[in-house]
């Protein structure tokens, strides 16, 4: 990255306008990043969004199995009847884990709830440091977890995104929980819509997050469920593998074919 007043910035914008240019058709996988292309001067017809998506079907095929699964993984740490908020990514500084324990540590002082956090990074230990520091309750690292993950996923209330990230989103949406996200990687705007599927909070602002965790902690009961319904029907129906790759041939399908004639 470079400052927006560098010569540094300004070559490079130059030549990727050039170069996108001079593309026959450009695939994104996000509205944002069809809007930054047009802002480039790429022509809309000549961009197809393919909306980034996880693979669903073996998890259709098991998806009452995953929901005891994850029933049991609640009963075995004792939080049936507590909300429970989840992460899942990378323990890196760009994954911003560190401002959701801070906002967590605040908002266990007035609310009863709970955190897992699944995956390893380098910022790992220093994060366990920093929940010990903030005397946080009610929280869970539970390293990485590759098999099995979805049922954790299951097992939440909520499902929070605190810095960059990506296709965690999906799985939260897949199984029906409200999604809290900043700015993650382009594909935010698509998938947390604002009242529908979750909710967004402005970026590296620990009120704001706090906020918004109350606020899906406050969802009445019916309005929950219809989040949930909202997100499950958002990933069925558009974002997952086999849509993508369905927009996929068909995008390149049509480039294929040759120009029609009018004699």
């Amino acid at each position: 990255s470079q400052s927006r007043n560098s010569i540094q910035y300004t070559l490079k914008k130059i030549v990727s306008k050039i170069f996108l240019n001079s593309c026959d058709h450009i695939l994104v996988y996000s509205s944002k990043g069809k809007k930054y292309l047009c802002s480039l001067g790429v022509p809309e017809d000549r961009i197809t969004i393919c909306y980034n998506g996880i693979e669903i079907d073996h998890l259709l095929d098991r998806y009452d199995a995953i929901q005891s699964k994850g029933a049991e993984l609640r009963k075995t740490v004792g939080v049936e009847d507590v909300p429970l908020f989840l992460y899942v990514g990378g323990m890196s500084k760009e994954k911003n884990v560190s401002l959701l324990l801070y906002a967590f540590a605040e908002l266990q002082q007035s609310r009863e709830c709970s955190l897992w956090l699944v995956g390893d990074g380098p910022e790992l230990e220093s994060l366990k440091y920093l929940a010990e520091k903030l005397k946080i309750k009610n929280i869970e690292f539970l390293g990485r977890i590759f098999e099995e993950v979805d049922a954790y996923f299951a097992a939440c209330d909520y499902f929070v995104l605190p810095g960059v990230g990506g296709l965690a989103l999906n799985q939260a949406l897949f199984w029906k929980k409200p999604c809290i996200v900043s700015e993650a990687d382009t594909t935010e705007d698509d998938l947390v819509i604002e009242g529908e599927t979750g909710f967004r909070f402005q970026v590296n602002d620990k009120g704001s997050l706090i906020n918004t965790m109350i606020r899906c902690l406050d969802l009445p009961p019916l309005t929950y469920k219809k989040f949930g319904e909202n997100g499950y029907r958002l990933i069925v129906e558009r974002s997952n593998v086999s849509e993508m790759v369905k927009v996929f041939t068909h995008t390149i399908d049509n480039l294929l074919q040759p120009p029609s004639i009018t004699l």
